[in-house]
């Protein structure tokens, strides 16, 4: 047995310099490589029409022998080869542009052929156009015509017909080399055709259902591989859990709240309460839409965490929300008698060096802040619980490094991005997940339309009319270029156009260049009500709690992922009152209206994440920010959700029976396809 991962493309048949660079582009460099590039499409060639059963317009597969066979030269640079065939009863001429002095000595008399074209009627006469040949020679290797045939992913100078030999080589010689990745534990019960076979099927299926058989098996392999590898860091990593159970505190915190829980919020804390009194660590997802309650119950947690002795660290992924955080919370839990601070990167040094002296001594009980928790120097005495504000910010690994902090913590994330089931499951398989589907009562609706430019100044007095009654607005001005220049430069044109036009009123601007204490002398005023219209780029996106400010306007909609849209208008559903969201913008394209409507008809979280799915693919839908989304070569996070759940339930009881399983299950297999554990996990 080879190790296929190891075998270069080099010296292959038919691979010099150019075409190895060629594949390299492909992101092939091994055999394995080769074995595991799947077509992209498939037409099926099988079914061999008569010449006299051929119409024009249509594309059709022929077989017979070449008659006769001649170059025409219509002008310079450019030839057609005709080549007559015969099938037994008609007669065709079959053209092929610009490819004559290459094929005259290939497509000669009395061979046997089988062609792939499209007809059409020439003065009278019917014609194919040639797109593909395949010669009959006794071998039955139709890897071009006469059988579903299959189109691959390429690249300048690599053609289809290169690529199915090429591949058709690798199979021939490598195939039975290509080893399980699954234990036989998970293959047994699912009575699952070998690998070998799937990815054979996948090239050069007979039928179109034996491919689909093949993709099905391949698609519960890699979503099964890819939860044997998180499931596996997650039960090195589970010790003994640190048991939080006093919850004395967390019920004064209760009686505090000017509002009463909703059913969905006491079932989850129901949930989280069971997961801190356990011997094993809780590793929970909690998945709420906008203003479903997400913070209260991560402060509840918190607060547990303390009452048992314990600290509790929430991070957040910009300094804005961690700042807004820790004001919210400073006086709440001060008539606790819990200490609170603030860490993010802007500190001044001293100020830093008292702080991270207080988390070390164990005088600060819960410490809020952004990605500056995460660092070497910051050492809590202990620590009990880990809260991380919008997950999807961070990456894997960063959650695992804040939870190397302590030995086996409590660990709650938190979305306020809605995540289709099935994403979230490959995302976070290793958590739990809960999930709160009830806003707080007396939440007012959020009304959105879209508004052309000729409605702009009608827009505008509606606004002035809001602010007359004592409300506030968001200006959101659209990411254009990566480098944020262009974004600012837009914005301050936006924030001149809105001071002539809201004259009297008081306009500002907050944008992602601004340093930490401007922005929050900004974000602060506009808190306090000193501000009656706030502009800004997206970095109101998430977490900003403002109930007063009740109308958003999104310039440029058509520049905005459909999930993205829905957490900026969850900026302005903070309160009981009836809230405005207006979106401006070309929408000429499909996707742009698709979104628009979308947005226009629905404030349901889950519904536009399940679209926006479908819409841009998981890769796309939390922009360049994500980390940790696996690229399945075949599996679909969208259709292949019973597969999903299925590899799950399956690897989820395989680990619970095995004792150790890394050595077992990573000796050799720590790459399948494009996932790569050692990348991914460390």
């Amino acid at each position: 047995m080879y190790d296929l991962s190891n075998i270069s493309i080099d010296g292959l048949k038919g691979v010099g310099r150019v075409k190895k660079r060629a594949l390299n582009n492909l992101g092939i460099s091994t055999v394995a490589d080769i074995l595991y590039h799947f077509p992209r499409k498939y037409e099926d060639r099988s079914n061999l029409k008569k010449i006299h059963e051929l119409l024009p317009g249509s594309v059709e597969t022929i077989k017979g022998t070449i008659v006769t066979s001649e170059i025409t030269r219509p002008k310079p640079r450019f030839n057609i080869l005709k080549v007559v065939i015969y099938d037994g009863g008609s007669y065709l001429t079959v053209n092929w542009f610009n490819q004559g002095d290459y094929l005259k000595n290939i497509l000669t008399r009395d061979k046997e052929v089988i062609v792939t074209g499209k007809v059409r009627r020439n003065f009278g006469r019917l014609e194919m156009s040639a797109y593909d040949y395949e010669i009959i020679d006794g071998r039955g290797e139709n890897l071009n015509c006469g059988g579903i045939i299959p189109f691959y992913p390429s690249t300048g100078g690599l053609n289809q017909r290169f690529l199915r030999s090429l591949i058709k080589y690798c199979l021939d010689n490598y195939l039975n080399s290509l080893p399980e990745v699954l234990p036989n534990e998970l293959i047994q019960p699912m009575n699952i055709p070998p690998l070998q076979w799937c990815v054979l099927k996948m090239h050069f299926p007979d039928t179109m259902e034996e491919q689909e058989k093949a993709r099905m098996y391949l698609a519960y392999r890699e979503f099964a591989f890819y939860q044997l590898g998180i499931l596996t860091r997650k039960k090195s990593i589970m010790k003994n859990g640190i048991i939080i159970n006093n919850n004395m505190l967390v019920q004064e915190y209760i009686r505090s709240l000017p509002f009463k829980l909703t059913a969905a919020q006491i079932r989850v804390w129901k949930d989280i309460s069971k997961d801190l009194k356990s011997t094993k660590p809780m590793t929970r997802l909690l998945q709420g839409d906008v203003g479903s309650g997400k913070t209260v119950i991560a402060v509840m947690s918190l607060i547990a965490s303390c009452d048992s002795g314990f600290q509790g660290v929430l991070m957040a992924p910009t300094e804005i929300l961690a700042r807004q955080h820790y004001l919210d919370l400073k006086e709440t839990l001060g008539r606790l008698n819990l200490n609170i601070a603030l860490l993010t990167g802007s500190l001044a040094q001293l100020e830093k060096k008292r702080i991270l002296e207080l988390i070390s001594s164990g005088e600060i009980d819960i410490v809020i802040g952004t990605h500056a928790i995460i660092q070497d120097n910051v050492m809590f005495k202990r620590l009990g619980l880990i809260v991380i504000d919008e997950q999807h910010r961070f990456g894997v690994n960063q959650r695992l490094r804040l939870q190397q902090k302590a030995d086996s913590p409590n660990v709650l994330v938190m979305s306020a991005t809605p995540i289709p089931r099935t994403l979230a499951l490959t995302l976070y398989g290793d958590l739990d997940i809960s999930l709160l589907d009830e806003k707080p009562l007396g939440r007012g609706n959020v009304i959105t339309k879209y508004v052309s430019e000729q409605n702009r100044k009608k827009l505008y007095d509606f606004v002035k009319k809001q602010i007359q009654q004592g409300k506030q607005a968001y200006v959101i001005c659209p990411i254009i270029d990566e480098s944020e220049k262009l974004d600012i430069e837009n914005a301050v044109k936006m924030e001149k156009v809105l001071k002539e036009v809201f004259t009297g009123y008081s306009v500002s601007l907050v944008h992602g260049r601004m340093t930490p204490q401007d922005k929050e002398e900004i974000m602060g005023q506009f808190r306090a009500g000193n501000l009656n219209i706030l502009i800004s780029t997206t970095v109101v996106e998430v977490g900003i709690n403002v109930p007063n400010a009740n109308v958003m306007i999104i310039e440029g909609v058509e520049r905005f992922g459909l999930s993205q849209l829905h957490q900026l208008r969850g900026r302005i559903s903070r309160s009981k009152n009836e809230a405005y969201c207006f979106l401006l913008g070309d929408i000429k394209g499909q996707e742009a209206k698709y979104r628009t409507k979308a947005m226009c008809e629905t404030n349901d979280g889950f519904k536009i994440a399940e679209m926006d799915l479908k819409l841009r693919g998981p890769g796309e839908m939390f922009g360049t920010r994500q980390h940790g989304i696996p690229e399945f070569k075949v599996a679909d996070l969208i259709t292949d959700g019973k597969i999903l759940e299925a590899s799950m339930r399956h690897v989820r009881a395989f680990i619970e029976e095995k004792q150790y399983i890394k050595a077992e299950l990573f000796g050799r297999h720590t790459k399948f396809m494009n996932i790569d554990f050692s990348k991914i996990y460390g």
